[in-house]
């Protein structure tokens, strides 16, 4: 059977389980030449947390080290593994914002995830315009135009926004596709649909979830049960 594990931690809780002065060097010299060049306080350690947070779940199925992971970006700049054990099929793909990290492990290699803190600021108005499908920016002015309050309008535009990354980052292509080209429809408690407004193939194999992991946050995830 398929499956996709899902790791969530706040940022803190990584640091006091693998303090960045003890475990750096768990991360290669592109990671940490990466994080050296990140100026901002939160962004940095976020981005450490998740990569340590990556390298310790895969190290849950297969015999590798966390420090001994090895990766490399494609054209379009999907992260992938280049040192699995020849028995494994693992696969990854990881998010953070400032104060949260996730991670999807699967054996299914179009796995992609997406976390966002909905007290982020953001000009909601002007992002849907940019990034929503013309039936996704219709609901969302409906729902505006019954005047709810920030948070509830927060937590309805990241779960569509959460659901279009997780599913552009399994493509493995992010913004190189139009994230306008394609819409999804929430209907009660675990009801996701994806309505392409071009041409998608292989819709029925997408299996696509939508949580809170904890209170402030949005988590999605997408996979193809190829």
């Amino acid at each position: 059977m398929p499956f996709a594990d899902v790791y969530f931690s706040l940022v803190p809780e990584i640091l006091e389980k693998f303090p960045e002065h003890k475990n750096i060097r768990e991360l290669s010299d592109d990671e940490q030449s990466r994080l050296e060049g990140i100026t901002n306080g939160p962004a940095r350690l976020s981005y450490y947390a998740a990569h340590i947070l990556k390298r310790h779940a895969l190290s849950k199925y297969a015999a590798v080290p966390p420090e001994e992971w090895k990766f490399a970006t494609t054209r379009h700049g999907r992260p992938e593994i280049t040192n699995k054990p020849h028995n494994k099929k693992i696969h990854f793909n990881i998010s953070h914002c400032n104060t949260a990290v996730a991670c999807i492990i699967s054996d299914m290699p179009q796995c992609g995830i997406d976390l966002e803190d909905v007290r982020r600021k953001a000009d909601l108005d002007a992002v849907a315009e940019e990034v929503f499908s013309t039936a996704e920016l219709a609901h969302f002015r409906k729902m505006r135009s019954k005047k709810p309050s920030r948070d509830t309008l927060a937590r309805h535009f990241f779960s569509i926004w959460c659901l279009k990354e997780a599913y552009m980052k399994a493509l493995g292509m992010g913004f190189k596709i139009n994230p306008k080209s394609f819409g999804f429809k929430l209907s009660g408690k675990s009801g996701i649909s994806i309505e392409p407004t071009g041409k998608l193939k292989d819709k029925d194999l997408w299996q696509f979830y939508l949580s809170q992991p904890q209170n402030n946050f949005i988590l999605a995830t997408a996979i193809v049960l190829s």
